[in-house]
This record gives structure tokens, C-alpha cells and sequence, in this order.
């Protein structure tokens, strides 16, 4: 099985249709997402759709969490927190809730082998 492991896109969507692309193009089983899919650039809306229809696991990026955790932006840079503020304002309550789903951690279940 082959799998793709995307992180850190932080809302770039140019820069996630190309790795999608590229993944699309390797005939990759398994999309993984380990997390800050929002953060920094103007798509946060359009990045978040993308990776939940393409990826089968998402991981909670810290910059994901901040979106709704408040107190979370403090251990941020001001950049970072300024940049996290305005993605909570633009993103829909609906999206708030799927990212609110991402997982803390994911465990790959493995069949036994004999």
C-alpha cells in the first residue's frame, strides 16, 4: 500500500493542488494528514474541503486547534496569532466542526500477518 503523508499546508492552496496532483500522478493508496491545514495563507476554506475529500486520516495541527482554543494562540507568535485569528473569522461554523473532528493522533490497525 502506498501512502501520501501531507502536513502543514497552512490554507497555501496553490501549494496543496500541487502535492495533490503529484500524489494523484504516484497512484497513492492512503492520504494521511498530519495536521495544520489552516493558518497563514487565504484558502483556509477551500485547503480544508480539499484535504477532508482527499484524506482518509486527519491529525489536529496546532494551528487547527487554535481556530476555536483561544488560550492556545498565546504560545504563538504574533504573526501566527494574527494570521489564526483572521482564518477563525473567515471559516463557517460547519467547517469549525470538521476540523473540530480531526483526530489527536491516528493508529494505523494493521491486519495480522501470518
Amino acid at each position: 500500500m502506498k501512502y501520501a503523508i501531507v502536513s502543514d499546508v497552512h490554507s497555501n492552496l496553490e501549494a496543496l493542488e500541487v502535492a495533490l496532483s503529484e500524489i494523484e500522478r504516484r497512484k497513492v493508496d492512503k492520504i494521511i494528514s498530519l495536521g495544520d491545514v489552516v493558518g497563514y495563507g487565504a484558502n483556509p476554506s477551500e485547503c480544508l474541503k480539499k484535504i477532508i475529500d482527499k484524506a482518509e486520516e486527519l491529525v489536529m495541527g496546532n494551528h487547527d486547534q487554535a481556530v476555536e482554543d483561544v488560550a492556545l494562540r498565546d504560545y504563538f507568535n504574533d504573526w501566527a496569532r494574527t494570521a489564526i485569528e483572521w482564518t477563525a473569522k473567515m471559516l463557517k461554523p460547519e467547517e469549525k466542526r470538521e476540523i473540530r473532528n480531526f483526530s489527536p493522533i491516528v493508529i494505523d490497525k494493521k491486519e495480522n500477518i501470518t
